[in-house]
């Protein structure tokens, strides 16, 4: 089975991104003004639009990269403190960790790569950077 979950991310990154300037409803943006590691892929500064596609799965995109597809976990929080983006930053190196959706308690927490982990093996600081997200809005409703 992660033989072909990674079959699968692997056919997913070698997919050019197609549609990265269009949202749709349920989209989340993210301003990003560092470079950053999701899926042991470096990723560079820029604006990102953060998909849910299906249950456990979140398409990370942007202008100038392909799509990153990074599987998640579901973590809850005690307070719904607004929308953000949780970075783990190890030195220089700087990881996704979270996401968090505002009027919800519960998040999609990353996986951590391989890279991380062999820094967390080796006892490394952790400094937490969270950034606040812009959520697309839902169809306008038309009155009359």
């Amino acid at each position: 089975m992660r033989r072909n979950l990674f079959a699968l991310l692997l056919l997913m990154l070698a997919t050019p991104l197609l549609s990265t300037g269009q949202t749709r409803r349920g989209n989340t943006i993210a301003d990003v003004p560092f470079s950053f590691i999701v899926d042991d892929q470096q990723l560079p500064p820029g604006r990102y639009i953060l998909s849910p596609v299906g249950e456990a799965t979140i398409r990370i995109s942007n202008s100038a990269t392909k799509a990153v597809i990074v599987v998640t976990h579901a973590e809850s929080r005690a307070h719904a403190n607004g929308n953000k983006i949780v970075f783990h930053r190890y030195g220089g190196r700087t990881f996704l960790s979270s996401i968090w959706i505002s009027g919800s308690s519960v998040g999609r927490e990353v996986y951590p790569s391989r890279a991380e982990l062999q820094l967390i093996q080796q006892g490394r600081e952790t400094e937490i950077a969270e950034l606040s997200l812009l959520r697309e809005p839902g169809p306008r409703s038309s009155r009359p």
